[in-house]
């Protein structure tokens, strides 16, 4: 079986942070953590797909970078989800897993291009 790319990874995350926002009414109470959550979500594959078409080492690993920052701030609004009890403990826990997968990834990523120069 071969192994996902954290692209795909970081894409297929997105789309279940969408699917999980739109799925319900909760969110529409709190519209500013859902589209903040949506936004960054999104960001992370959306700033890899650009990191792809990148014409340098430097600007490749300045898109990783933004990635790992996007992934954080998703991170973040999982948290306040869970603390004003959109998702349930068990929803923050595979969803703040996932996210965490995400960022070790892209920081491996950015190691191994910066340690293929030396």
């Amino acid at each position: 079986m071969k192994k996902k790319s954290v692209y795909k990874k970081a894409e297929d995350f997105s789309f279940g942070i969408l699917e999980l926002v739109n799925a319900t009414d909760k969110f529409n109470k709190d519209f500013h953590v859902s589209d903040q959550i949506s936004r960054s979500s999104t960001s992370i594959a959306a700033n890899l797909s650009e990191a792809k078409f990148s014409i340098s080492d430097k600007m490749y690993l300045h898109k990783v970078s933004l990635s790992i920052r996007e992934a954080e701030e998703t991170s973040y609004w999982l948290r306040v989800l869970k603390i004003k009890r959109h998702i349930s403990q068990d929803q923050y826990e595979i969803l703040e897993k996932d996210c965490k997968q995400i960022v070790a990834e892209l920081y491996a990523l950015m190691r191994f291009v910066r340690n293929k120069k030396k």
